[in-house]
């Protein structure tokens, strides 16, 4: 009765559903099957069995509607054909101003955003005057370090091990084998990798376009080398969910985990996991399998800085 009352009569008063009760106060009770629990009854409602099963409510529901969410998410991008992938929901995390997955999915399902702008959004009016100088995707960048060495015949090629040569892998972005990656010469003679796709990779270019030079991992599968790397995992905070999430990890695909950081808020996880893989192959595996766990909503790589 509790979970879909809408109000009442008190002493043959109609009161609001937060209407403090007096004791031998005469009560009738209205209800409604279009009635849920809402977030404000946990404001009023006054037994801690009341508000436990409130938050049960609403705990399941996130759950559902993010569920639903997503797909209307995935449906409205493939009617503009749109790959669901990681960077497309980024980019509409951006747009509708919301902090993760998890809220553009809740969004989606309460129907709160225009997607008509979809195709505006994917496919902008192009417009050269509106193209900052310093502003390059991944492609304009590798085009821009070929040019720059295409003369030279010099080649860094990373070994499986990383520690006989004077390189070091770059801390501002954590490059993994099989990562687009370009070597930079440091001022005291060793080189540094980076992604292609690092935050300090336009600067690099810009200022010191004759310290960057080509490189690429070797293709030997022999060594055991592990790299390590971040990654995110949102999703409803349940009971299991972080034990099955490191079970995939550790025992599915014997990935050693370095450390891992879960917060949880509003019955919403975030868990932040550091740990070390093989190549970006084997990082993409075990995210797919994170992802496909239930009530995990969001898992991707993150740069540790």
């Amino acid at each position: 009765m509790g979970s879909c009352c809408v109000g009442g009569k008190v002493n043959d008063k109609i009161v609001p559903i937060k209407h403090i009760l007096q004791n031998g106060d005469k009560v009738e009770i209205f209800t409604s099957k279009a009635q849920t629990p809402k977030r404000d009854w946990l404001q009023f409602v006054q037994t801690s069995k009341a508000k436990a099963r409130i938050k049960k409510y609403l705990k399941e529901s996130a759950h559902v509607n993010a569920d639903e969410g997503k797909e209307i998410v995935i449906r409205k991008l493939n009617q503009v054909k749109i790959k669901f992938a990681d960077d497309s929901v980024f980019k509409l995390i951006k747009h509708y101003k919301v902090k993760d997955a998890l809220e553009l999915y809740l969004g989606a399902a309460e129907n709160k955003f225009d997607w008509s702008e979809l195709k505006t959004l994917f496919f902008p009016e192009k417009n050269e005057d509106d193209k900052k100088p310093n502003q390059i995707d991944t492609k304009d960048f590798k085009q821009k370090v070929n040019r720059k060495i295409n003369s030279v015949d010099n080649f860094l090629i990373i070994e499986n091990s990383v520690d006989n040569i004077v390189y070091r892998l770059g801390k501002c972005c954590n490059p993994i084998k099989g990562d687009d990656v370009f070597g930079f010469l440091t001022a005291s003679g060793g080189f540094t990798i980076h992604r292609i796709t690092c935050p300090n990779a336009n600067e690099l270019l810009n200022k010191y376009p004759y310290r960057v030079v080509k490189t690429h991992w070797t293709q030997n599968e022999a060594n055991d080398s592990r790299f390590l790397v971040g990654i995110k995992v949102v999703g409803v905070d349940e009971i299991g969910i972080i034990s099955t999430i490191t079970q995939v990890i550790s025992q599915d695909l014997k990935v050693n985990m370095r450390d891992i950081n879960v917060l949880s808020d509003d019955d919403i996880f975030e868990g932040k996991i550091s740990l070390y893989i093989k190549d970006n192959n084997h990082l993409e595996t075990l995210l797919k399998k994170i992802r496909n766990i239930k009530g995990v909503h969001f898992a991707d790589r993150y740069d540790e800085r």
